[in-house]
């Protein structure tokens, strides 16, 4: 084993993103590089990763530990409402077979929808974004086709 110097990354005031360093022509983009979401995206994130896990386990102690998240108590209690409504309007999957991701964000966004004022597009454009973001390739087509068919009505 031969020693080498290791290259170091340049230090990087902890104010500053990583990519900081990087002129601006390296970017793909003009615009810089910043990872502050709109608070009200944050907390569909939040809730949304909240939810993840209940794709895998639900049990009542469940609802005792989340007792800090009002919204997912609330969750939990409409839970099976949510997972009807969901259910009727994916219906080529049963809700064990959807992707734990793209179920997540669509329970996310259905309880969003039966809680809130928010306008359908938003909903469904939020919904699409997560689906982007989290999601696989082809998480975005279904969560869009399955937010479409249960959001028409309104």
């Amino acid at each position: 084993m031969t020693d080498t110097p290791a290259s170091t990354p340049p230090i990087v005031p902890p104010h500053e993103p990583m990519d900081a360093h990087i002129p601006d022509e390296q970017h793909s983009d003009a615009q810089p590089h910043h990872h502050v979401r709109d608070p009200r995206r944050q907390k569909r994130v939040d809730f949304m990763q909240a939810l993840f896990p209940l794709a895998f386990r639900h049990d009542d102690n469940l609802i005792q530990f989340h007792q800090d998240n009002p919204d997912l108590a609330e969750f939990l209690a409409k839970q099976a409402e949510i997972d009807q409504i969901i259910q009727a309007n994916a219906a080529e999957r049963p809700l064990d077979q959807i992707n734990k991701v793209d179920l997540a964000v669509l329970r996310a966004i259905v309880f969003e929808w039966k809680t809130t004022e928010t306008p359908v597009k938003v909903l469904i454009n939020e919904g699409i974004e997560l689906a982007k973001e989290f999601g696989s390739d082809s998480s975005p087509k279904f969560v869009n086709g399955v937010l479409a068919q249960i959001l028409k009505a309104e």
